[in-house]
């Protein structure tokens, strides 16, 4: 990994946010984040044609950033030397459909069951429903509903390898509710799944999900 990664993320990160029709949906990576992410090889991508079509990056926060996931989570600072970021999914427009993001997501959770990372969080933007179901996917949860990134609208999502989630009483709130939304994130519940109804975009809530 070297010079040649780092042009090549940079390069597939901005023909992502150009292909956007809300190119805010996407929050890219800065120049330092990059660097930081291929310092710590916790970046994997898919090649074709001699350029990255594909990647997926993970990142280890600094304990000191202001906006600390773990902060969301309520996990305990002892604790978040364990927590890993679920930081970017880029796929080239050319080659969607494929799978790719979901591959690398399945090929990154398998690796990091080996490693002293217990926690994975990340940030997705409401109705950014490609990412949404990714998270899903991956077995995560959302935990918040808030403003991140100098007031972004944002998903908070987790993954405790330690915890198993379980679906208990629920509601299904439509995601452009994010009144309702919060109300039931502060009295407990978790965001588990994300449903399609008469044309609506909906998250189920599940109230004492963990066990």
């Amino acid at each position: 990994m070297g010079n040649q990664d780092r042009d090549a993320l940079y390069e597939l990160q901005e023909k992502v946010a150009q292909s956007l029709d809300d190119p805010s949906r996407l929050q890219k990576l800065t120049t330092d984040e990059i660097n930081t992410i291929i310092e710590q090889k916790l970046f994997a991508g898919v090649w074709g044609s001699e350029k990255l079509v594909a990647a997926r990056a993970f990142l280890v926060p600094p304990p000191n950033d202001p906006e600390h996931l773990a902060l969301d989570a309520h996990i305990p600072n002892e604790l978040w030397p364990q927590v890993i970021y679920s930081e970017i999914s880029l796929v080239d427009p050319d080659v969607q459909g494929f799978g790719l993001q979901r591959q690398m997501g399945e090929w990154w959770m398998e690796q990091l069951t080996t490693t002293p990372y217990r926690y994975v969080c990340a940030t997705v933007a409401p109705f950014n429903i490609p990412s949404l179901k990714d998270k899903f996917s991956l077995g995560m949860h959302i935990i918040a509903l808030k403003e991140k990134y100098g007031g972004k609208m944002r998903y908070v999502f987790l993954k405790d390898f330690q915890n198993k989630v379980e679906e208990a009483f629920f509601e299904d709130i439509p995601m452009a509710d994010i009144k309702r939304q919060q109300q039931l994130l502060k009295q407990g519940y978790v965001g588990l799944a994300l449903l399609q109804k008469d044309s609506e975009w909906v998250v189920r809530y599940s109230h004492y999900p963990i066990s």
